[in-house]
C-alpha cells in the first residue's frame, strides 16, 4: 500500500462551525483533502464522539502512516473531553481554540513540519490571529 504524505487534520466543534471553517478556508486557499470534520449537536453522546476520533486516528495510520492534528474549538468542551480520551491509546495532539489563521496555517506546513512543531505552530499561530484594531491603533500606524 502507498502511504499518502499528507498529514490529516480533524476539526471537531460544538454545532457546525467545523464544517463552517473547512468551507471558509477552502474559500481562501481552494478544495482541501484530509480534512474531517465532527459537529456536535444536540442528542450526540459522549462513545459516539469517542469513536469518531478513534476511526479517523486508526484511518490516518492505517492510510498515511502518521497521526492526525486535532484541532477543537474550546478546552474542555465535549469534542475537547472525547478526544483527550484518545491520549489513554494515542500519541496524539489536541490544539484548542481553533480560528482560520491557525487552520490556513496548519494546512499550508502540514507537510513540512513534524508532528509536535505542527501543532506548537497551530497554537501560536491561533494566538497571534487574535487582536483589536482600533482608530488609534490605526492612526499611529498611518494606515
Amino acid at each position: 500500500m502507498v502511504k499518502s504524505m499528507e498529514r490529516k487534520i480533524i476539526l471537531a466543534t460544538h454545532g457546525h462551525f467545523s464544517e463552517a471553517i473547512k468551507e471558509s478556508c477552502e474559500l481562501i486557499m481552494g478544495k482541501q483533502e484530509k480534512i474531517s470534520t465532527l459537529s456536535v449537536v444536540t442528542g450526540m453522546g459522549a462513545d459516539e464522539m469517542y469513536e469518531f476520533f478513534c476511526n479517523e486516528i486508526e484511518d490516518s495510520l492505517q492510510k498515511d502512516g502518521c497521526l492526525p492534528l486535532i484541532m477543537v474549538d474550546i478546552m474542555g468542551g465535549s469534542p475537547y473531553n472525547q478526544a483527550i480520551r484518545t491520549l489513554r491509546d494515542y500519541e496524539v495532539s489536541i490544539v484548542t481554540g481553533l480560528n482560520l489563521p491557525m487552520l490556513v496555517e496548519v494546512i499550508v506546513m502540514r507537510n513540512q513540519l513534524g508532528y509536535e512543531e505542527l501543532a506548537e505552530l497551530a497554537s501560536e499561530v491561533g494566538r497571534n490571529g487574535v487582536g483589536i484594531a482600533t482608530r488609534e491603533s490605526l492612526l499611529k500606524a498611518n494606515v
